[in-house]
């Protein structure tokens, strides 16, 4: 985290009690869509982010440098904002293309870039809605990989690169029910790639070129919010995953030439997730989900018997890409450059009292974005008398010519110079009393509290 120097963490032993801190922004203002692609063909993806900056490619840090990020090219911003971005080879070139979608009356633009200069090679035409997303894959089995789009208007569009052009190879009729998800992936093991959709009515459908039926269908109940392609267990068949507007998680595997339910639909307040994404972290056997929820940036596991949320971290990402390596994700939010974030102990605390380190007796408490320190470390740092009332659970401190009156549970604490409302109320766990940072400026501490890289810096007063 570059000069950021850990005061205090403890490594727990549970694999749940994680959480996800901000590392660092790249040079680059908020994206609204990334992607991992090898631009020049040599095995090593390059990542592309797209904003109002333009379209820019940086080359990844090296393994041993995780946090050096170069700026290889920047494209000028396109006649619309961008909205999706995809790679793939779709010439038969050898050499991915980069595949950029737009908003307003929605295009899809395709760039070869030779690792000095990029060359637009079409743009397809107008779909007359915004692009929502792209996947690119060989669907006919010619060699060429093909384009597939969803349109904001849940149109499903495939195009092909033919006779140096791009031609509408299919167009989802108007009798469909509108698009919500589409997924290119070998779902039945026959070593070419599928088509998997989710659509508003609830079906989700495997679909085989050239589109004529589905191969299989299962259904959900909701509106589908997400959707995945992943293989959880390791054991090479892929599972269908789908979330829902009934906070519902389903589970569909290739069974028998047909989707079977893989157990009981799994029931979350914490659902639905959104843009998930599979990764497996370094040194983990067990495949992890990369998602946004109502709580924030969460890294999840799904097992059959439910849902856990492994690390959770401070952000409202638009997007969250895993990064290779399997240490960082990379998450774009709105007013925010992009930025990496990386996976700490759930306990963990950035503390600077005056600037210099300060190291806790006690284990912090975090409520949401708040973080809470214990009483007998807030004695230390701010030099306080504590007096317990065990009866009204209510604690009195005393330091100076301030005083501090708080009732357990309560935010409202009554201060030396009037009545404060807290932003988090005093809590009794373990047999310590902890309270939020804000307690401390009752006392005439100035407090930097940094929710996204869970750093609390302190200036007080001798």
């Amino acid at each position: 985290m570059g000069a950021l120097v850990v005061a205090w963490a403890v490594v727990c032993g549970a694999a749940s009690a994680n959480a996800l801190v901000h590392e660092q922004d790249l040079p680059f203002g908020p994206a609204a869509a990334a992607a991992l692609v090898d631009l020049t063909g040599d095995g090593q993806p390059e990542l592309v982010l797209a904003g109002e900056e333009g379209i820019a490619v940086f080359a990844l840090p090296g393994p041993a440098d995780g946090t050096t990020w170069q700026l290889a090219s920047l494209l000028p911003p396109l006649p619309a904002p961008v909205t999706a971005v995809a790679g793939g080879d779709v010439t038969s070139d050898g050499v991915p293309e980069l595949a950029v979608g737009t908003g307003n009356a929605g295009s899809i633009y395709v760039f070869t870039w030779t690792g000095r200069r990029w060359t637009l090679l079409g743009q397809t035409p107008y779909l007359w809605s915004p692009v929502r997303s792209l996947e690119v894959g060989d669907l006919d089995g010619d060699g060429r990989n093909e384009l597939v789009a969803v349109t904001g208007a849940g149109e499903l569009l495939v195009f092909g690169w033919r006779e140096r052009n791009w031609h509408t190879l299919f167009r989802s009729p108007a009798a469909w029910s509108p698009v919500l998800h589409a997924r290119v992936a070998d779902v039945t093991g026959e070593g070419r790639p599928q088509l998997v959709l989710a659509d508003q009515s609830g079906a989700v459908a495997v679909w085989r070129w050239p589109l004529v039926e589905p191969l299989a269908q299962g259904f959900v109940w909701g509106t589908p919010v997400s959707m995945a392609v992943v293989d959880l267990d390791g054991t090479g068949s892929p599972q269908v995953i789908v979330t829902t507007s009934e906070r519902l998680l389903y589970r569909f595997v290739w069974q028998k030439q047909g989707l079977t339910l893989a157990g009981a639909p799994v029931y979350d307040n914490r659902l639905p997730l959104e843009s998930m994404h599979a990764l497996r972290w370094a040194g983990e056997t067990r495949v992890s989900i990369a998602a946004r929820h109502a709580g924030g940036l969460g890294l999840w596991r799904i097992s059959p018997s439910g849902l856990e949320l492994v690390a959770a971290g401070a952000a409202n990402p638009v997007w969250v890409l895993p990064l290779p390596g399997g240490r960082r994700l990379l998450v774009g939010e709105p007013a925010h450059p992009v930025s990496t974030w990386v996976r700490v102990p759930a306990d963990y605390l950035a503390l600077r009292v005056n600037g210099n380190v300060w190291t806790l007796q006690d284990p912090p408490l975090f409520q949401g974005d708040q973080v809470l320190v214990s009483m007998r470390d807030w004695a230390s740092i701010l030099r306080l008398g504590l007096y317990w009332d065990a009866a009204s659970q209510r604690l009195t401190a005393v330091g100076g010519n301030r005083f501090a009156v708080l009732t357990m549970g309560d935010p409202v604490g009554w201060f030396s110079d009037g009545i404060r409302l807290l932003p988090a109320a005093p809590v009794l766990r373990s047999g310590r009393i902890y309270a939020p940072a804000a307690f401390a400026q009752g006392f005439g501490a100035s407090v930097y509290w940094d929710a996204r890289r869970r750093e609390l810096a302190l200036e007080v007063s001798p």
